[in-house]
C-alpha cells in the first residue's frame, strides 16, 4: 500500500476525470441543491453523464488525494442518491480495492494524470437523480445562449448588449470630438471678433481726443453721430474765411484812421506858418 503521501494534488484528480469524461456531460462541484439551503447540501467533486438515451446513467466522483482525506469522509453516502455509479478516484495505489466500500467503485489515476483506470466497477443503483440536481445544473452550469438581459420590456443578449454599447460609445467619442471642434472655431472667431471691437475701441478713442483737440469737445464714453460730426467740421470751414474777412476790415479800419490822422497833423502845420 501507498504512504500517505500526495502523489497528485486534488485539482489535478478532478481534472483527471474531466478529460475521461470529455465527451459526456461533466460539471465539477455538483450540488443538489442551492447553496443557503435548509440542513445544507451536497457537493460532488465531479458529476458526469453520458449523452445516450438507450444506456442513461450518471457518475458521480469523489477525489482524494491523500489516504487521510478517504479515511476522514463518513458523509460519501448522501452522494449516493445524485448518481447511478459512485466512484473514488484516486493518485494510483493510494487506495487498496479491498478497502473501497460497496457500492462505491475505484479509479485510480496514473502518476502524470493522464489515465484513469477503473479498478473496481461500482455497483448500479437505479435511483432516480433529484429535481434540484437537474435544476442546479441548469441553472448554475449551463451556457446560456438566449436573451439573458431585459431593457425596459425588451430582451437582449449580452454580445447584442455590448456590441451596441460599443458601437454607442464610439458615436459619443465622436459627438464629443466634432463639439471640441466647434468649440475650438468657436473660440477662434470669437477670439478675432474680440480683437476687432479692441481695434474699434481704439479707433474710437482717437475720436473723442481728435474732437477734444481740434473742436474743444468734451463727449465722455459718446461718440457724436455721423451728422453731428460733418456739422462741426461745415462750422470750423465756415469760420476760417469769415475770422479773415473780420481781420482784413479791422486793419482797413485802423489805416483809415492813420490816413486821417495824417492829414490832421498837416493841416495843424500849415495853419502855424
Amino acid at each position: 500500500m501507498a504512504k500517505d503521501t500526495p502523489k497528485l494534488t486534488h485539482q489535478q484528480l478532478v481534472d483527471a476525470v474531466c478529460r475521461k469524461h470529455s465527451r459526456d456531460v461533466a460539471v465539477t462541484e455538483c450540488k443538489d441543491g442551492p447553496s443557503q439551503m435548509r440542513g445544507g447540501h451536497n457537493r460532488l467533486d465531479v458529476w458526469a453523464m453520458p449523452r445516450s438515451w438507450s444506456k442513461p446513467s450518471v457518475s458521480g466522483y469523489e477525489c482524494k488525494a491523500t489516504r487521510r482525506d478517504f479515511g476522514a469522509d463518513g458523509k460519501w453516502t448522501n452522494y449516493l442518491p445524485m448518481c447511478n455509479l459512485f466512484y473514488f478516484a484516486c493518485p494510483w495505489g493510494l487506495i487498496g480495492v479491498e478497502e473501497t466500500p460497496d457500492p462505491a467503485g475505484l479509479v485510480w489515476v496514473s502518476k502524470n494524470a493522464a489515465r484513469c483506470v477503473v479498478k473496481k466497477k461500482a455497483g448500479f443503483r437505479d435511483v432516480e437523480i433529484p429535481e434540484r440536481v437537474w435544476r442546479y445544473i441548469l441553472m448554475a452550469r449551463a451556457k446560456i445562449t438566449a436573451p439573458t438581459w431585459i431593457e425596459g420590456d425588451v430582451l437582449v443578449d449580452r454580445s447584442s448588449y455590448w456590441r451596441r454599447w460599443l458601437r454607442e460609445e464610439a458615436s459619443h467619442k465622436e459627438l464629443g470630438h466634432a463639439v471640441a471642434r466647434a468649440v475650438g472655431e468657436r473660440q477662434t472667431l470669437l477670439a478675432t471678433e474680440n480683437h476687432r471691437l479692441k481695434r474699434s475701441v481704439e479707433r474710437a478713442e482717437d475720436v473723442r481726443r481728435f474732437l477734444r483737440t481740434e473742436f474743444g469737445a468734451e463727449y465722455g464714453e459718446y461718440i457724436p453721430e455721423t451728422f453731428t460730426l460733418r456739422r462741426l467740421i461745415a462750422e470750423r470751414s465756415d469760420a476760417v474765411p469769415r475770422m479773415v474777412e473780420i481781420g482784413v476790415e479791422r486793419v482797413e479800419q485802423a489805416m483809415g484812421d492813420l490816413r486821417r490822422a495824417v492829414d490832421k497833423v498837416r493841416e495843424e502845420a500849415d495853419g502855424m506858418e
